[in-house]
């Protein structure tokens, strides 16, 4: 749909009548018209507006979402609404020729709105090759960075580019999202394996991966059901659930975990 839209309105500024536009495209008058008005590319304000704070926040959790919404916009907005709204989709191969004919055509701002997105399996990643640096959001940018660097792409004086490069973007932000692109991963071509480790061993794994929650959400959730099996023993580590359940929205669940009434007080649940 949306690849057929941008013909459209390449067809409509390359002068052609709408009439002639609808009969090629089977589209009516009405859709034709209002692509020349709005563009092609339309996309949901919630989810567009969420990928921004993200941008300048990295580190933020579901429910650090949920307040900035509240306190700077005035928008109530439920966990789970936050969580698919963020929640990046795997590129397609439609949207993946859109994005050829847009990088044929030096369309790089229309990319860069497009790709944020998306996650870029390894078949797709000659797209990241094909758009400029600064057209890419951080997460595809450190995918891109990754790529070229296992696969021997990079010369001496490319590396020293990029390392340049990350000092520029915020050189904390990227090797934080290095690692966690790494801890993914693991657990994604390793989760057989994991399964058989020692409990203790087993554990620490899946703390380590749960606490990509901000960035990984689809990852998060079942590591988190997976630890709600254990029984747990050690006070910090009932904690560190009671935090990362909270985060996620679950606060039934959270309540688990609670050791003193300091978290009743601090969500409102008891007052004196």
């Amino acid at each position: 749909m949306i690849t057929k839209n941008y013909l459209i309105e390449k067809a409509l500024k390359d002068g052609k009548k709408i009439r002639q536009i609808c009969k090629i495209y089977k589209y009516s008058p009405n859709k034709v018209i209002k692509i020349k008005k709005e563009g092609f590319l339309r996309i949901n304000k919630l989810k567009e507006l969420l990928y921004e704070i993200r941008e300048n926040n990295p580190f933020f959790k579901l429910k650090d979402f949920q307040n900035y919404l509240k306190e700077h916009y005035t928008i109530k907005s439920a966990l789970s609404k936050i969580y698919y709204k963020l929640k990046k989709k795997l590129l397609d191969d439609k949207t993946a020729r859109l994005i050829e004919m847009l990088i044929e055509d030096k369309k790089f701002y229309e990319i860069k709105k497009i790709i944020k997105f998306y996650k870029f399996e390894s078949k797709h990643f000659y797209l990241l090759e094909r758009i400029p640096d600064d057209y890419l959001d951080e997460d595809n940018f450190v995918g891109k960075v990754i790529m070229l660097s296992e696969n021997f792409k990079l010369t001496n004086d490319e590396k020293r580019n990029y390392l340049k490069k990350v000092d520029e973007i915020n050189k904390y932000s990227f090797y934080i999202l290095l690692e966690l692109k790494v801890v993914k991963q693991i657990y994604q071509n390793y989760i057989n394996e994991i399964e058989k480790l020692p409990k203790e061993n087993k554990l620490n794994l899946y703390f380590s991966i749960a606490n990509v929650q901000a960035q990984y959400p689809e990852i998060s959730f079942p590591i988190l059901r997976k630890l709600s099996k254990f029984k747990l023993k050690d006070e910090n580590l009932k904690e560190v659930m009671r935090v990362l359940f909270s985060n996620m929205g679950y606060i039934y669940k959270s309540k688990q975990y609670l050791y003193n009434l300091d978290f009743e007080f601090s969500t409102g649940n008891i007052t004196i």
